[in-house]
């Protein structure tokens, strides 16, 4: 089992986060850490439902990555998959800003999750077309319920 420098024996243990107070749950899961995502929980007993400040929780960070596999064992663990964060920004935001169009048909589809509109008035599909991601902004214009 490998994991990141100093995670495993430093931090993890403590809960120290980075300037943002984004935990070594939220980076695990951000960068797709499974095995040490299962680490976290199980050895060092971290507190999976954690908020950084912008109240982003490891459900933000493995959508902002498309990891769906990631997506499915935080959903599994209790996770919130309908919060939003300060700006009103919910996982399908994440996802869908970044392009991952796999990640977006899992929680649409699967997870049935709405496409609410942000603290500004954007929903996901807008968000998608601003980032050049326009095949995913039009799937996901049709699915608005509106």
């Amino acid at each position: 089992f490998q994991a990141e420098d100093g995670i495993r024996d430093s931090v993890a243990s403590r809960g120290l986060g980075d300037v943002y107070k984004r935990q070594p749950f939220m980076r695990a899961a951000w960068m797709g850490h499974l095995e040490l995502c299962e680490y976290l929980v199980k050895v060092a007993n971290c507190d999976i439902h954690r908020e950084n400040k912008y109240r982003c929780n490891a459900v933000h960070w493995a959508a902002q990555s498309g990891d769906v596999k990631m997506l499915k064992y935080l959903r599994a663990l209790g996770l919130d998959v309908t919060s939003a964060n300060v700006n009103g920004h919910s996982i399908l935001h994440k996802s869908a800003t970044k392009g991952f169009y796999d990640a977006c048909v899992y929680l649409v589809e699967e997870l049935d999750l709405p496409l609410l509109r942000d603290n500004d008035g954007y929903g996901p599909e807008d968000m998608a077309k601003m980032e050049g991601h326009k095949e995913l902004a039009s799937w996901l214009k049709d699915r608005r319920r509106e």
